[in-house]
């Protein structure tokens, strides 16, 4: 199976790991101004992964937008000479959706060496503007990737709404690195349930990729990963699924 999902061309490899083949996204209304959780003392934001608050007609685009170059600036806050930007681990696209099933999914973040000690996450609710979950946590000095997770005790997503997350460094200066992204609850269709219920769980991370389900797929292969370092089978699908959706510049760093 895995050779399967990796003989296919990258581009659609790409449309299957984003969009999925059964899934129709809701809308997004185009016309609605992000609500920004954090002061921006004046200043415009950038809602790229590793990006900083330095466009100044951001506002005069409404809507969300990803990319995983690194920021032009590092402030006061990163450190690390060969920079790596904050970045999510999400599929290089330019579809604004990301899918899960899960009432209360995890979020994968790259977090670069940085002076920050903590990290806020914020998730809210794209059509009302009403917050569902915000938290702080603590980071490790030198960074890596870590996984984010609405606890079980927080409101659970509803099936078929967008909602806005935010992650945000927490480090001196007024332009801290921060992300954002969009992601859905969608409803598994009784082929998907069928094909999770017939096969082990240590392929369900293919199934969900397959379906277009990233954040169940990047974080159950993560999950085995974690579990199972020295797994040469598990890293070699880890390596090969971030390389297909272009996330290659953080496909070594160390799970935390």
């Amino acid at each position: 199976m895995v050779k399967l999902l990796f003989s296919i061309p990258l581009s659609l490899k790409i449309l299957i790991l984003s969009l999925g083949f059964w899934v129709i996204p809701v809308p997004i209304n185009a016309e609605q101004t992000p609500v920004v959780p954090y002061d921006t003392e004046g200043g415009t934001e950038d809602t790229k992964p590793g990006g900083t608050r330095l466009i100044p007609d951001y506002h005069k685009k409404p809507g969300l937008r990803r990319d995983t170059q690194p920021g032009r600036t590092r402030d006061q806050c990163l450190t690390s000479e060969n920079l790596k930007p904050l970045t999510a681990l999400v599929p290089k696209s330019d579809k604004q959706l990301e899918l899960t099933i899960s009432p209360h999914p995890s979020l994968l973040i790259y977090f670069p060496p940085s002076q920050a000690q903590t990290a806020d996450f914020v998730i809210y609710n794209n059509n009302t503007n009403q917050l569902v979950y915000k938290s702080t946590f603590d980071l490790q000095k030198n960074g890596g990737i870590l996984r984010i997770t609405l606890p079980p005790n927080s409101p659970e997503l509803q099936t078929e709404i967008p909602y806005r997350w935010t992650v945000q460094l927490n480090c001196p200066g007024s332009n801290p690195p921060f992300i954002q992204g969009l992601i859905q609850r969608n409803i598994p269709t009784p082929e998907l349930t069928q094909e999770l219920a017939k096969n082990p769980t240590n392929q369900h991370w293919l199934i969900y990729a397959k379906a277009g389900i990233w954040h169940d797929a990047i974080a159950n292969l993560a999950e085995q990963l974690r579990q199972n370092p020295n797994d040469q089978q598990l890293k070699e699908n880890w390596q090969k699924l971030l390389n297909e959706v272009e996330l290659n510049l953080i496909v070594t760093e160390p799970l935390i």
